[in-house]
């Protein structure tokens, strides 16, 4: 889900009629580039990658570890520069390229994507982000989600995320994934639509995507409290998902519950800070849940006089 509603389904009609761009490109990107060489560059074009790594696999674990460290290694040598500590900042640097250098070549070129995106001038970097997204692979979704609140490149940031978000490998996933998309754009057909997504889950379990398109078949037909369960194990699955995030915000709103809804908004903010949340309506939220409580405990035991201000509060 996403908030508002409408944009969750332009992303995934927009991800999914790009889908045919990043085979090609994951294919080629398995072979080793040459250093300057064009072809790397061609065709990459804004379409949608893979979701979830499988955790059952080895080879994918590794890499997942390996991305990681590679994080964690740029930033110890940030500080070591900074602190002038040069020793440590070399033993960084040498330990990142060995890093580097036993990725499989994907890997290797995603890497040297991200340093575009990460010290480039801004057509570099909106190239590397189309090149990154031709690639097909979730791994990047981190890297990606650093650059959410510049100005220059949210736009394209948000929109290569929902494409690795909507990315699975396995074909017949995709193929749901079109099919439950296109039943959920039509209420007549709208419980179909979670029939799909549901078999959808039940092939691929970790497919965090799935999930969320579920929950927004959910809350279409308003069951919030099923759509919100479907948010948590999206979020649980990625992380980084801030549709299923603010999508939960919305159902808890639609259920009364403003506290709730506040800190699912809160969240979506915090994983992408340029989402149309406005402050003010998080304000808002927070003080109408604070009065509720502050009435609640003034309340004696017994008293009506909680909901009555809970109706004040809500009619306001």
């Amino acid at each position: 889900m996403m908030g508002p509603y409408v944009h969750s389904l332009s992303s995934s009609r927009s991800c999914i009629k790009n889908q045919m761009n990043i085979a090609s490109t994951r294919k080629s990107c398995n072979e080793k580039p040459a250093r300057g060489h064009s072809r790397w560059h061609d065709g990459l074009t804004r379409c949608r990658p893979q979701a979830a790594l499988t955790p059952g696999h080895s080879a994918e674990t590794d890499s997942l570890q390996a991305w990681q460290r590679l994080a964690l290694l740029r930033r110890q040598q940030e500080v070591a520069v900074k602190e002038e500590d040069y020793t440590l900042a070399k033993k960084c640097a040498d330990e990142r390229k060995a890093c580097i250098e036993s990725m499989p070549p994907r890997h290797q070129y995603l890497q040297a994507q991200v340093q575009q995106l990460k010290t480039g001038v801004l057509f570099d970097r909106m190239q590397a982000i189309r090149a990154i997204v031709g690639v097909g692979d979730s791994i990047v979704i981190p890297d990606l989600s650093t650059c959410l609140d510049d100005k220059e490149l949210r736009d394209l940031v948000q929109e290569a995320m929902w494409t690795l978000f909507h990315h699975h490998n396995d074909p017949i996933i995709s193929d749901a994934m079109v099919e439950g998309v296109a039943l959920m754009n039509n209420p007549v057909t709208v419980h179909q639509a979670v029939e799909v997504f549901t078999g959808m889950i039940k092939k691929a379990p970790d497919f965090a995507e799935g999930y969320n398109k579920r929950a927004t078949a959910l809350y279409s037909m308003k069951k919030y409290h099923e759509s919100i369960a479907d948010c948590k194990t999206a979020l649980s699955l990625q992380p980084w998902h801030f549709g299923a995030a603010s999508g939960m915000g919305i159902c808890h709103l639609m259920l009364g519950d403003e506290e709730a809804a506040a800190d699912s908004f809160e969240l979506a903010l915090a994983l992408n800070p340029s989402l149309g949340l406005p402050a003010p309506m998080m304000t808002q939220l927070k003080k109408r849940a604070l009065q509720r409580k502050l009435a609640q405990a003034d309340s004696p035991p017994g008293s009506d006089s909680a909901g009555g201000e809970a109706d004040r509060l809500n009619s306001a």
